[in-house]
């Protein structure tokens, strides 16, 4: 969740000084972020890595990334840089369906229980 200070400055950065090539920036972060998620989605996949649910994180934490992202996308969409936009696209999705699970966990909506609990 580090990442959304840097994307936030750029933002506010853009918002402030439009022309000055700032948008490149905010691509160049999200082209990065979303590289780095699908290099450990590609682990995870080939059984390199093992990700584990992490409920412990609260709401307002999960939400103010997602939405931080799904900005600099739209940003990416609304200045011209297409292929950035659908390049992180599936970063932000697949992200935004786990956001939403999880949210789902901690209202109580969905149950989740540990592998190692059952044993």
């Amino acid at each position: 969740m580090f990442f959304k200070f840097p994307l936030l400055i750029a933002m506010v950065l853009y918002i402030i000084y439009p022309d000055t090539g700032i948008d490149v920036i905010i691509g160049y972060l999200l082209g990065f972020f979303s590289v780095n998620f699908y290099w450990l989605l590609a682990n995870v996949l080939m059984g390199n890595r093992d990700v584990i649910l992490t409920t412990d994180v609260t709401i307002s934490e999960i939400f103010q990334v997602r939405c931080i992202c799904i900005g600099a996308s739209a940003l990416m969409y609304m200045t011209g840089n297409i292929p950035v936009f659908y390049f992180t696209l599936p970063f932000v999705l697949i992200g935004l369906v786990c956001d939403i699970t999880i949210t789902l966990i901690k209202l109580g909506f969905l149950e989740y229980i540990d592998e190692e609990d059952e044993e």
